[in-house]
């Protein structure tokens, strides 16, 4: 961060505030973002493919956001 940034952020705390919900929105953006690609490159996988691993077509999102108990 720069200087002046600091000072800002340092004599308004509402700055800080703002700033933490930005980022926490960002890396939940980010997370959403790379749930979506790991669902898109399964949905790609063929039956045969998915049963190797363990998971059908209506797992796959379960799977990706980790509500499926593995062994």
């Amino acid at each position: 961060m720069t200087e002046v940034a600091f000072r800002v952020a340092e004599n308004r705390p509402w700055f800080k505030i703002i700033g933490k919900h930005c980022m926490t929105m960002f890396h939940r953006m980010l997370d959403e973002w790379d749930e979506r690609r790991a669902i898109a490159q399964l949905q790609s996988f063929d039956d045969r493919m998915l049963r190797d691993i363990g998971l059908t077509r209506g797992t796959i999102r379960a799977a990706v956001k980790g509500q499926i108990d593995r062994l």
